[in-house]
């Protein structure tokens, strides 16, 4: 149960202790919050994906006012959390051509493939170089499916004028 009582000394700590399992892109962090009319207090940035912070403050008041009371029982404190990401490497590889390949390297300075982008053009069909190329032959090539909606609206019937 909270007990507070307007006219009474209140004292209590804000503690932040640590951050678990931030993204790995994440290369510093901080937090940051305001209480009750007080200015803005952060901690310092700390590198890493599990930072501890080991942060806390005693906040003490003497004689609680109706203000602050009304603060305590019907408002929230928020603790946001700041943080700036890893620069991204400059070396990159590609191979020109149709099958292009290419790499990042990360952090550490070991090179990853990056992810494949789905290609545009449309697959070829292979043919026996023996046979001649005829119209109607048995080879046959795939078209796209289109897709459809079954939220498309249906078209309006056109009034006849």
């Amino acid at each position: 149960m909270f007990l507070l009582q307007v006219g009474k000394s209140y004292g209590f700590m804000v503690k932040i202790q640590s951050a678990r399992g931030l993204p790995r892109r994440i290369d510093k962090s901080s937090f940051k919050y305001s209480f009750f009319n007080g200015k803005e207090v952060s901690t310092p940035l700390l590198s890493g994906s599990n930072p501890s912070f080991g942060y806390e403050q005693v906040f003490n008041y003497k004689t609680v006012t109706p203000e602050l009371a009304d603060y305590l029982l019907n408002s929230n404190l928020c603790i946001t959390l700041m943080g700036t990401q890893k620069a991204r490497s400059a070396q990159t590889v590609e191979h020109s051509s149709r099958g292009r390949l290419s790499t990042t390297e990360t952090s550490d300075g070991k090179s990853r493939p990056r992810k494949k982008r789905p290609s545009s053009h449309t697959p070829k069909v292979s043919q026996d170089r023996n046979k001649p190329s005829v119209p109607n032959s048995d080879v046959k090539t795939t078209k796209p499916k289109k897709h459809t909606s079954k939220s498309r609206r249906p078209k309006k019937p056109q009034a006849d004028q």
